[in-house]
């Protein structure tokens, strides 16, 4: 990475994170939340590690003050602080379908069997 990665002067901290519902193949960057994020080239930078990192099976979460994103080459999806987070490939290579739980009972119930419902029931059984 070059120096403007550097975490005084781009005021954000790549970090392989402390959250045990993510151990595993997670990486996180922690913003300073007077960062705007979303623009410039870090923002582009961000979404290129994530394509890079999503296809070896690696989540990619953005952390500011108290609200955090997983970060997907489509798009970022943001999840509150008590919930989990799955993350499905739709089939094509770049989007994706996430779901969040905040436990067993609140997942969401299946009928039918479209696409999207086979996909949540195979998120759902994953817990």
């Amino acid at each position: 990475m070059s120096s403007g990665w550097y975490p005084q002067r781009c005021r954000m901290v790549i970090h392989s994170g402390n959250d045990d519902r993510y151990k595993d193949n997670t990486l996180f960057i922690a913003i300073d939340p007077s960062v705007r994020w979303r623009e410039g080239r870090h923002y582009r930078a961000i979404k290129a590690l994530c394509r890079y990192l999503i296809d070896d099976g690696i989540r990619l979460w953005i952390e500011v003050a108290n609200r955090r994103w997983v970060i997907l080459p489509d798009k970022d999806v943001e999840v509150a602080d008590d919930e989990y987070a799955v993350i499905f490939p739709l089939g094509d290579g770049v989007n994706h379908e996430v779901f969040t739980f905040k436990d067993k009972a609140s997942r969401p119930k299946q009928t039918g069997s479209s696409p999207k419902r086979r996909l949540l029931k195979r998120a759902t059984d994953l817990r």
